[in-house]
């Protein structure tokens, strides 16, 4: 039995983009260091309209994804709460200080190897 029928929305066509040597070399190592394949680094890139490649090779992609996803929504809740004049829950100082620590201990990790301050 073969496996069944994708639905109308769910099938790819081929989209044709040429590249020089160089370029298509920058996509396939762009690709390799977000773990994607060439074909999935440039559908984000043409979908999303961008796609963040960490340049450091200590970084956690996913992490990194889902920090970005993070700061997005506080964005949104900054946005909504000066919008209409509402204080923020208090909740919100816990979620806060949380993100706060988890980039804290990010930048111990991956931050500059000398901690001159403002250099």
């Amino acid at each position: 039995m073969g496996r069944p029928r994708l639905a109308e929305h769910a099938i790819r066509e081929n989209f044709t983009v040429r590249l020089t040597a160089a370029e298509r070399a920058r996509v396939e190592e762009q690709a390799r260091r977000l773990k994607l394949s060439p074909s999935d680094y440039a559908r984000a890139c043409l979908v999303r309209g961008t796609v963040r490649v960490v340049q450091d090779e200590g970084f956690d992609p996913e992490q990194v994804r889902a920090l970005l996803a993070i700061g997005n929504n506080l964005n949104q809740i900054a946005h909504r709460l000066n919008a209409t004049g509402t204080h923020a829950p208090a909740k919100l100082d816990a979620v806060l200080d949380a993100i706060r620590a988890l980039l804290i201990a990010a930048g111990r990790r991956h931050g500059p190897a000398n901690d001159q301050a403002g250099a």
